[in-house]
């Protein structure tokens, strides 16, 4: 891979480290779990489950915790394929991107449903669990994932 800057300032991710690398990894497993178990959730689950409450809060952390970080992760450029680690540049590549999709998808809504204490029963916690679905979202960020995979190499 080629660089833009030879050196890149120290808190510029680097999109084939290892630790983005597993990072991706564990991100596909989440992002597949909730695409098979939210829908599950909605259709078939009525009752707030406390064990479903600290997984649903693990998830969106760990979404939440991905959006900061591409904020600081290089990227390819797409007509030289050179990597832009200009902090500015990544900053605006993903303001322009993928950053309003990724906040949307990272929504925590556990939070919401704990700050206003909606119960089991009744059409709040319904709309609570439709407005789950945006979470469905990060399945293109698989897409992007292979793509930035296919790119690196």
């Amino acid at each position: 891979m080629k660089y833009v800057n030879q050196k890149a300032p120290f808190y510029v991710l680097m999109p084939e480290s290892k630790f983005r690398v597993f990072w991706n990894i564990l991100m596909i497993f989440f992002i597949l779990q909730t695409a098979t178990y939210t829908p599950y959730r909605i259709a078939f689950i009525t009752e707030n489950r406390p064990g479903d409450y600290y997984l649903d809060l693990s998830i969106e952390t760990y979404f939440v915790t991905d959006v900061i970080l591409n904020i600081f992760t290089a990227y390819p450029d797409p007509v030289t394929g050179l990597l832009i680690t200009n902090i500015r540049a990544i900053v605006l590549n993903y303001l322009r991107t993928d950053f309003l999709f990724d906040v949307v998808a990272s929504f925590p809504f556990s939070i919401l449903n704990a700050a206003f204490n909606i119960s089991a029963s009744g059409s709040s916690t319904n709309l609570v669990k439709l407005a789950k679905l945006p979470r469905l979202y990060r399945l293109a960020r698989i897409v992007r994932i292979i793509k930035i995979g296919k790119i690196v190499r």
